[in-house]
């Protein structure tokens, strides 16, 4: 075999060594340092430690953490940004899990420079599995009912994900129904959002005016979405309907009652559907939405859309998941 040994730059012609890390061309015996060091300033190396405690809420500001370690708020802000772009780069997004998937959605308003932004999340859970892993979310311009971002983001999913839903849980937002309606999912709305729509015009507090109607009402609700004996929802249905008509005076209020009883069933899925061990709120993301929140309040607002995409995007790699706990309960009845 012909050893191939390594030729002068100048030349071509053979090398031999001239000291420690210096090689000599034979020919023109010019000299050259192999392996050189890189000139300059070295780099320093930070931890992403601070980072993390920040998307963590395990500590305060980001001036507060500047003058805990003795240093400019501008000098930190700006190595917090380093490491920021840092971990976007070198942080994957968690993988959709495999198997059947429950699909939980939500969106939060954020306003940015007198813009208003929607944030669109999307998170996976397994159907035996009680975490739901976050999905990289999506930003558009507007308010969440102003344009059908859900269509366009689901869609964006690859098929092979879109052919493994089974089920949606959400809060009833009119785009996420329709999709989950075409597409011949499982949908289940989320009782919490209900409840709080009610309780913005019926208080059930000692001094509440109307306490009576509102204890009657909600006795009625809870029975209709907690109940397993279909025979005892049909009467709270029927009691829920003359209560409607006869003493409820608030449009808003008639509203969604009536929209809750003709659409009863969807809030019950998750004791039709026992195998799918579904929840029935949609706390999982309202607790991511919640995060956001307190980032952004820790963080004093988001000055640009770009920075906005990059806390927020920064925040769901790092939390990766969250707890999603189904309500396992099954009714002898056939809806």
């Amino acid at each position: 075999m012909k050893h191939l040994h390594e030729k002068s730059p100048c030349c071509g012609a053979k090398i031999k060594q001239h000291g420690g890390r210096r090689r000599q061309c034979l020919r023109c015996k010019k000299t050259w340092r192999v392996w050189p060091k890189k000139r300059g300033r070295k780099k320093c190396r930070y931890s992403f430690s601070s980072l993390l405690k920040f998307l963590d809420n395990d500590s305060g500001s980001l001036a507060k953490q500047a003058s805990r370690l003795g240093l400019k708020p501008n000098s930190f802000h700006r190595r917090i940004r380093k490491n920021l772009e840092s971990y976007l780069k070198k942080t994957p997004w968690p993988k959709i899990p495999g198997g059947k998937l429950i699909v939980i959605a939500d969106a939060i308003e954020q306003n940015i420079q007198g813009e208003m932004w929607t944030i669109y999340f999307v998170l996976f859970r397994a159907v035996g599995s009680n975490r739901a892993v976050i999905s990289p979310p999506a930003f558009y311009p507007g308010i969440e009912n102003f344009r059908q971002a859900w269509r366009v983001h689901f869609k964006s999913l690859p098929s092979k994900v879109q052919k493994r839903i089974l089920a949606l849980v959400c809060d009833g937002n009119s785009a996420l129904v329709s999709i989950a309606k075409q597409q011949g999912w499982v949908l289940q709305r989320c009782h919490f959002h209900l409840k709080h729509r009610i309780a913005n015009y019926l208080r059930t507090g000692p001094m509440a005016r109307q306490r009576e109607l509102a204890l009657r009402i909600k006795k009625l609700v809870d029975e209709i979405l907690l109940e397993l004996d279909e025979n005892k929802i049909v009467g709270a249905l029927e009691e829920l309907k003359s209560v409607l008509l006869k003493e409820i005076k608030s449009i808003f209020l008639k509203k969604y009652i009536k929209g809750f009883i003709n659409n009863y069933q969807h809030y019950r899925s998750y004791l039709y559907y026992p195998g799918l061990n579904l929840p029935n709120t949609s706390n999982s993301v309202e607790s991511l939405n919640n995060l956001v929140r307190d980032l952004q309040h820790k963080a004093r607002g988001f000055r640009s859309k770009e920075s906005l995409e990059k806390w927020i995007i920064a925040l769901c790699k790092f939390r990766q998941n969250i707890t999603c706990n189904g309500k396992k309960k099954s009714t002898n009845k056939n809806h």
